[in-house]
């Protein structure tokens, strides 16, 4: 009985020991300020499944929802029945619900899906697609729609087609962007390919060097189409070829953009590395497979006359992410993310951004390792060193020591690296330009946790489940500013179960210098110095409810071109909206 107690007590010790460390770990210095929440009538809607909102022209909003409707056949290479039903939602200035308008998608007796929405000049498109399987094509289309009438306004025009494989082929998609003056938008086609199949078990025990195939100069081909704001087609091209010499025979695209003037901008990164064989890494007795030679990027140009030019990002720097930034046509920025090799892949240690010249040419180049105030807080091996005192800190110092004597030179440069890097982080979030042209880059902390459980009945029937836990950690700030990059950090913890954000978060440059960032349960603003405030959001905690729906869940978090943050807060068909005015 002795025995049973004491175990309880010190269960019950350690688990409010684990909630103390989870409050710690959550808790931040960041002063917090009020704002004022306005919170919409609650309302059902029948397309619950919202992605964005959008500004109407009256002063109020609207929103397109998708409902499920159920399975498709194919006939003769036509659908017969869409997956989702499509409905308008129009919203006043409060964002009160005011009607909900069924949006038919079918044309031409065919049923076709939802792509995206674009303003484009004074406008808003919208863009679907269709695939067909007989002629193995898969079509996007373009309308003008009308937000006062919550409908499409006009005919329905084809404006880009990919090839469309079938099993063992990639799947085909479209890529629309628009400038950031909305006056010309862009439209990337890439068609499905054969998927290559690597013979994993040869090249473990091939006692041969296996370097990257092919390394040499190599094409890659895509299709694009340019227009302007009045939809008019200004550049073509179908199998566009993009030529990168010393590359292996793998480029990955990262972005896809157009500038005020109608150029085409392809920023893609070239990753070269020497696969080590079995007998190679006896000799260096190393743990590594591969070794990275580089990893860069390669931007390339298409002016509307043809013409092309091509940069590539210097060699001895390891790139791991890459944003394009234009700068109101005085200069073209590139921020990245840069690494250092860990085993077979590539850790996070820093930022950098370039500036180049209207003729692509470099004129400037500013990199930066993260600063030790910010590593001390998010790198988790230095916030677990932290935080240990008095007896845990001597039994982990004597476990450490232990563990280095039996170390290789190898197990201790890759422990030297994991203290001086951001973990999880592995792309860029946001990054943006102030009104004085200094980039803003903006790093989260993202990892995937599977948790695979076993149980059995009584009758020995066993059942198996998976569980996926979406981790949205630390964030990590960059501003450059000249040669000087100013740093500052946030900590936070999120899980999402069973489901991955299609967008972690949202920012948007405000004057002076100014940002404002929405997260998965907090909104920041960083003056022009970098000094964070946190706002004090009622939406964001999880006893808040909302009359006639309780508990809810935000699905859409966006920020406005006048900094105002709206929130939607949804129960199964329940929806209210929550505005949060600017604030400083």
């Amino acid at each position: 009985m002795k025995k049973r107690l004491l175990l309880i007590s010190m269960l019950c010790l350690l688990i409010s020991s684990l909630t103390m460390a989870q409050r710690n770990r959550d808790k931040s210095n960041v002063p917090k300020v009020k704002v004022k929440e306005t919170i919409s009538k609650v309302s059902k809607t029948v397309g619950s499944s919202l992605s964005d909102v959008y500004p109407s022209a009256s002063g109020g909003y609207w929103s397109i929802g998708a409902k499920y409707l159920g399975g498709r056949f194919v006939l003769y290479g036509i659908r017969g029945k869409s997956r989702n039903g499509y409905f308008v939602q129009s919203y006043d200035e409060n964002l009160n619900l005011i009607e909900e308008k069924p949006l038919s998608l079918k044309v031409g007796g065919k049923f076709l899906d939802l792509h995206s929405i674009k303003k484009v000049g004074r406008e808003f498109y919208i863009f679907l697609t269709f695939e067909n399987d007989v002629k193995k094509k898969k079509y996007l289309f373009y309308a003008l729609f009308d937000p006062a009438e919550l409908k499409i306004d006009g005919d329905v025009f084809k404006m880009a087609e990919a090839k469309l494989g079938g099993k063992g082929y990639t799947y085909p998609s479209f890529d629309v962007q628009e400038s950031k003056d909305k006056k010309f938008l862009v439209v990337f086609g890439k068609d499905s390919k054969k998927v290559k199949r690597t013979r994993f078990f040869n090249q473990l025990f091939s006692r041969k060097s296996a370097n990257s195939s092919g390394i040499g100069t190599h094409q890659f081909k895509f299709s694009f189409w340019v227009f302007d704001n009045k939809m008019k087609t200004i550049n073509y091209q179908k199998n566009y070829k993009m030529e990168i010499e010393n590359s292996s025979d793998k480029f990955y695209v990262r972005d896809y953009s157009v500038d005020e003037s109608g150029a085409v901008y392809i920023l893609g990164k070239n990753v070269v590395v020497d696969n080590l064989s079995a007998l190679e890494r006896r000799k260096k007795k190393s743990k590594v497979w591969k070794e990275y030679e580089k990893s860069a990027f390669v931007l390339e140009r298409v002016m509307p006359d043809g013409t092309k030019d091509q940069y590539v990002t210097p060699e001895d720097i390891l790139y791991i992410d890459m944003a394009i930034l234009f700068n109101q046509g005085k200069d073209l920025q590139l921020v990245g993310i840069t690494g250092e090799q860990y085993f077979n892949g590539l850790l996070c240690t820093g930022v950098s951004r370039l500036i180049l010249d209207n003729e692509l040419y470099e004129i400037n180049e500013n990199s930066s390792k993260f600063d030790d105030e910010v590593l001390e807080n998010v790198n988790d091996v230095q916030a677990y060193e932290k935080s240990l005192k008095g007896r845990r800190k001597k039994k982990y110092d004597k476990k450490k020591e232990r563990k280095e004597k039996r170390m290789t030179e190898e197990d201790k440069k890759y422990a030297e690296l994991r203290k001086r890097a951001a973990l999880n982080v592995k792309s860029i979030e946001y990054a943006g330009l102030d009104e004085n042209g200094d980039a803003t880059v903006v790093l989260e902390e993202q990892y995937l946790r599977v948790v695979t459980t076993t149980t059995r009945d009584a009758n020995g029937n066993t059942t198996t489940t998976t569980t996926y836990y979406y981790h949205y950690e630390d964030l990590i700030f960059c501003k450059f500013i000249d040669d000087e990059v100013m740093q500052n950090f946030f900590k936070k913890s999120y899980v999402s179960v069973n489901y991955e954000l299609p967008k972690s978060l949202d920012a948007r440059a405000l004057s002076e210098g100014d940002l404002e960032i929405v997260t998965q349960q907090e909104i920041l603003f960083a003056d022009e110095d970098f000094k964070l405030r946190a706002a004090e959001v009622k939406a964001f905690e999880r006893k808040n409810k909302i009359a006639e729906m309780g508990r809810y869940h935000i699905s859409v978090r966006k920020i406005t071109e006048d900094g105002q943050i709206l929130l939607a807060a949804q129960r199964k068909k329940k929806l209210a909206w929550i505005k949060i005015n600017p604030w400083k």
